[in-house]
């Protein structure tokens, strides 16, 4: 498959107001916008994801299918490498947002570890910079349910990650959280936070393959509801 590799687009203004839990502070970098509600033939930003968040449990014997998931991992990977200045990167500790289901049970998806190791196979990080998986999660956490409203808060999010204290040293100067779809910014929320606890002095961004862009905020929850980890 081939997508586009477009530039990063700093988030900001009307676009950030869009996202609850962005602050006019934040630096957030996304590559394409994801229509909720769309189907992967609406856009490139679609599709891609589509293939990022290919089921694990469904597909996960079906090769002729997973491949389009490695192949979106890889071009997650290469949009990283090609949109930020090498020295950058390479001075930044990478980490990526918890998937919903915990290393070691049924469904469990470390996509964007896998970008983020797909980075740092491309470009050789400093002693401080690299990927690291940081954020622990205690326990699994339910997938979002726009039907019930049921949907994982901030406060749940928090409670249940935590870093990793075996992971602290060497301390980072500059930290980027990546994922791959920006709805409302619960998990970008709770995950910064928990990374300015321990580290106050770094600089933190984020950089998401995409951001989701809807008319309405029901389309938002039919996103939750499909990807179960809104960031």
């Amino acid at each position: 498959m081939r997508w586009p590799t477009p530039k990063p687009t700093l988030l900001e203004g009307d676009m950030a107001a869009k996202h609850t839990y962005v602050s006019a502070d934040d630096e957030i970098y996304f590559f394409f916008e994801y229509t909720s509600g769309g189907g992967y033939q609406h856009s490139d930003g679609n599709d891609l994801v589509s293939n990022l968040q290919k089921d694990v449990v469904r597909f996960g014997d079906k090769s002729n299918i997973m491949r389009y998931k490695a192949q979106a991992i890889q071009h997650c990977r290469d949009l990283i490498v090609k949109g930020f200045k090498n020295d950058i990167i390479s001075e930044t500790c990478v980490v990526p947002v918890p998937p919903s289901i915990v290393p070691g049970e049924e469904g469990h998806d470390d996509r964007m570890l896998q970008v983020a190791r797909g980075v740092f196979a491309k470009i050789d990080a400093s002693s401080t910079g690299g990927p690291r998986d940081l954020i622990r999660q205690r326990r699994s956490i339910r997938k979002s349910k726009a039907s019930t409203g049921d949907r994982v808060s901030v406060e749940e999010l928090m409670e249940v990650y935590s870093i990793d204290e075996k992971l602290i040293e060497p301390r980072p100067h500059r930290i980027a959280i990546i994922d791959d779809v920006l709805t409302v910014g619960r998990h970008w929320y709770a995950v910064k936070e928990r990374i300015v606890e321990a580290f106050p002095a770094a600089e933190i961004f984020g950089i998401f393959v995409s951001r989701a862009v809807s008319p309405t905020p029901s389309a938002f929850d039919v996103f939750d509801a499909f990807k179960g980890n809104d960031s």
